[in-house]
């Protein structure tokens, strides 16, 4: 039989060895780690993108990091940044299929709206969209989860996939078929709501003239409460050219930049409308 105090003396021992191992082995079975978002502007919207399907937390953590970032670096972000590190695993990610990301180019800013986050999401899935941006022709919704779950904040996720014709200036009519996919996310941390939108246009854009060339496009966008408004920050990609020109990266941005300007525009014109 083992004497009172070398029992005592082995249960202390095992506490002290012993115990804090033993935590955190059940911390993992029983906790989830805390998501650590990427913190630079580039890295956090390809981390956006990429991550778009997987658990809220991703997106939350993310939103954590990029509303003060934006926040802070007002200026820069309204006159936008080129990102062009979006890559093959980040694509993979969103069950697109591609062998190189090399030529592939991105810009990214942001934009004020005069509208609320909800109001600029019932435009933004407006049936008619012609009623909402002047550039689009013909807009066909090819197959939608239920869009009225959604704006009602019933369901969290939505996805719809559209052929649409719109006008792209010099390029002709630009004709391509979309999948949408949106997400309301709810912080823990004060109870905000935002809404989140990722675009995948893996089959490319068919234009009316031969002057360019895009092989795919893709976007993610967060718009979230700015006082009793709302932001939009978003990202663009696309793997394309214009034939038999070398156009620099910075007027790409700039015009990328201008389309998201004029695009935030007429959704207040027609939220205001309604």
């Amino acid at each position: 039989m083992i004497p009172q105090n070398l029992l005592t003396k082995r249960l202390h021992m095992l506490e002290k060895y012993m115990l804090p191992t033993l935590l955190l082995l059940l911390g993992g079975v029983g906790c989830k780690q805390a998501v650590e978002a990427p913190t630079d502007i580039e890295e956090m919207m390809n981390f956006g993108f990429s991550h778009f399907s997987g658990d809220a937390e991703n997106l939350e953590a993310l939103s954590y990091n990029l509303f003060p970032f934006v926040d802070d670096h007002l200026e820069e972000a309204e006159t936008g940044w080129q990102v062009n590190s979006l890559s093959v695993d980040d694509l993979a990610m969103a069950e697109i299929e591609k062998d190189s990301a090399e030529d592939i180019v991105g810009a990214a800013a942001s934009v004020p709206y005069r509208s609320t986050v909800d109001q600029v999401v019932t435009a933004i899935s407006w049936p008619n969209k012609s009623e909402v941006l002047k550039n689009v022709k013909e807009y066909d919704i090819l197959r939608s989860d239920d869009l009225e779950c959604f704006l009602s904040h019933e369901c969290t996720e939505f996805e719809m996939e559209v052929r649409q014709v719109a006008k792209a200036s010099i390029l002709g009519d630009a004709t391509q078929v979309m999948v949408f996919q949106f997400r309301w996310i709810t912080r823990e941390e004060d109870g905000e709501v935002f809404f989140a939108m990722r675009s995948l246009c893996p089959n490319g854009v068919d234009f009316s003239t031969d002057i360019a060339k895009v092989i795919q496009q893709y976007s993610f966008a967060l718009v979230y409460p700015e006082q009793e408004h709302a932001r939009r920050m978003e990202a663009f990609w696309v793997d394309g050219k214009i034939i038999g020109m070398n156009v620099p990266e910075d007027y790409a941005v700039n015009q990328a930049i201008s389309a998201m300007n004029k695009s935030a525009e007429e959704i207040d014109e027609f939220t205001e409308s309604q």
